[in-house]
């Protein structure tokens, strides 16, 4: 099998799993966060040449972040940690695009933890929002944690820096909800696992971004915000 065959055969499993991914509003105690990717810019050389990579003018234009929305697992004993987790992409923590997706993603009332980021401020009204500061410490006295956000967001890296290297904005949602599925279908078989994306298969038409690709039939631009939800 030939890279390029591998490679779009993988993206076509990938997208199946977008378009077959529940939306269906969390609830209970859900954790969301937010990991940016394509970042990072190689200083220059020499001392005097560098920039100040820490000002917004300096910063690279394809600077994307993946916000993950997780549901802890009712019942502890039978399954640790997150059992539901849902992906979104914007350009950036921003109070508007968090409060778009959250309302739309979690029920109203449901217990929301994030960390110390002023965009998550206005969860506060309709939400049971608890909150850990991360620049102090990674549990507060109370117990109120991230983890659930911050494991996903780990294994995803290490997916990139181990496997992939580099995820283009256009390609970074399929990338991010197979991470999500992964993480989601864990503590089930490999047979499972299997039949679930065979079923998923079946139930969906063919890809309209990946057939034809090698013959110039190339992805749109990436979606940002409530946008990035589309599934067509």
């Amino acid at each position: 099998m030939q890279y390029k065959t591998a490679w779009v055969l993988l993206h076509k499993f990938r997208e199946i799993l977008e378009k077959t991914k529940d939306l269906t509003p969390l609830h209970s105690e859900v954790h969301i966060d937010g990991a940016y990717v394509n970042y990072y810019i190689r200083p220059k050389n020499f001392r005097h040449k560098r920039i100040d990579r820490r000002k917004k003018r300096h910063q690279c234009k394809d600077k994307a972040c993946v916000l993950v929305f997780r549901q802890r697992a009712k019942n502890q004993n039978i399954m640790k940690g997150a059992e539901r987790s849902i992906i979104a992409l914007i350009k950036e923590e921003n109070t508007q695009d968090i409060l778009d997706l959250t309302q739309r993603l979690v029920k109203p009332n449901s217990t929301i933890h994030a960390d110390e980021k002023p965009a998550y401020d206005s969860l506060t009204f309709h939400y049971d929002l608890w909150r850990v500061n991360h620049s102090q410490e990674y549990r507060s006295i109370e117990g109120i944690t991230n983890n659930l956000a911050e494991s996903f967001f780990a294994r995803m890296r290490r997916a990139i820096t181990g496997i992939y290297h580099k995820m283009k904005n256009k390609y970074l949602m399929f990338y991010a909800n197979e991470t999500a599925w992964r993480e989601d279908n864990r503590r089930k078989s490999v047979k499972e696992k299997f039949e679930h994306l065979l079923r998923c298969t079946f139930n969906t038409l063919p890809s309209r971004h990946f057939t034809g690709y090698w013959q110039g039939n190339k992805m749109p631009e990436a979606l940002f915000g409530i946008h990035s939800l589309q599934t067509t």
